[in-house]
């Protein structure tokens, strides 16, 4: 089973549901596995953004230049 404080962790966001855990929710609760993985990725993408925005203001420049699009690249 899932402990009391995995539960707890959950609901306090400080750990992410995993497949596993997902497929127990959806036994017991009878909430869909997909849904509840759907939005524990959504919540995961939210957070990445906003750490994302945050780095950048603390720095003042573009944290993703090695991402930058060159001319040459077709893809």
């Amino acid at each position: 089973g899932v402990s009391q404080k995995n539960v707890s962790e959950i609901l306090q966001r400080k750990r992410f549901i995993n497949e596993v855990i997902a497929l127990r929710i959806e036994k017991v609760m009878g909430l869909s596995s997909i849904l509840l993985l759907n939005l524990d990725s959504k919540f995961k993408l939210h957070a990445a953004k906003d750490q994302r925005k945050e780095e950048k203001t603390k720095t003042g420049t573009k944290s993703d230049k090695f991402l930058k699009r060159y001319d040459w690249v077709n893809a």
